[in-house]
């Protein structure tokens, strides 16, 4: 005949032993007493400053210890989980209840969720964990790469054997030089870091700068007198935010 015993423990998890001649095994019900956990501080708004700052906003003022200000106590993600994340660098307290983080770059129109853990409240009372009370979504919005290029717009006189040379830079995560598209009258010049034939003149080459890239393309055929030269770039920078 099989028994039936039950043991309860109400200082711990409440469990049940079920003891059988055969197969005998223990179920854990869960049940946990004591009190229920504090509620302590929550992140009330994140807000965009700019394409590397993000201002949390909570509900009460912190505690000014070493973990208020400790980057790892803090993590900023595509939502959608398909971008990595974005490194936080630095945190600054600009106010008693706000924060400022800086990262690596937003990219522009796209949604990322900002998380706090491990930072206390003024009388020491932890954050509130659990049921994603302190993550907050925002949509990102980042700085596109710029380009100067020589001879400049609109220069005139310029002699027929002058190479066309381009800066192309993004001061906060620099280029992407996969995404680099370069026409010279509507034809690829340079695409991606490689010069199409007509344009791989013996001073054609590219370098890295500081922040992105100098590409000099040297038409293997001069321009004509008085010809118009329509030069055209596109490029994305590291965070993926495209040229405007």
């Amino acid at each position: 005949m099989a028994t039936l015993d039950f043991t309860l423990d109400f200082n711990h998890d409440a469990t049940v032993v079920y003891d059988q001649e055969r197969n005998p095994r223990t179920l854990d019900f869960g049940m946990v007493s004591g009190a229920a956990p504090v509620v302590g501080m929550t992140v009330s708004i994140a807000t965009v400053i700019d394409a590397v700052t993000l201002e949390l906003s909570c509900s009460e003022a912190f505690t000014i210890d070493a973990e208020l200000t400790d980057v790892r106590n803090y993590r900023v993600r595509d939502s959608a989980g398909v971008a990595p994340d974005l490194t936080v660098s630095a945190v600054a307290q600009p106010t008693a209840s706000t924060l400022r983080l800086t990262v690596s770059e937003f990219r522009t129109g796209v949604t990322y969720e900002v998380e706090a853990s491990q930072i206390k409240n003024s009388v020491g009372t932890p954050m509130s964990q659990g049921l994603n009370i302190n993550r907050r979504q925002f949509t990102g919005t980042g700085a596109a790469p710029t380009a100067t290029i020589a001879p400049a717009t609109g220069a005139t006189g310029v002699a027929l054997a002058t190479p066309i040379s381009l800066d192309i830079t993004d001061a906060n995560s620099g280029v992407d030089l996969t995404s680099i598209t370069i026409t010279v009258e509507a034809a690829n010049a340079f695409v991606a870091g490689v010069f199409a034939d007509d344009y791989a003149g013996p001073a054609s080459e590219y370098t890295a700068i500081a922040s992105g890239y100098r590409i000099i393309i040297d038409p293997v055929v001069d321009f004509s007198y008085g010809q118009v030269v329509d030069i055209v770039v596109a490029a994305d920078d590291g965070a993926g935010n495209p040229m405007a």
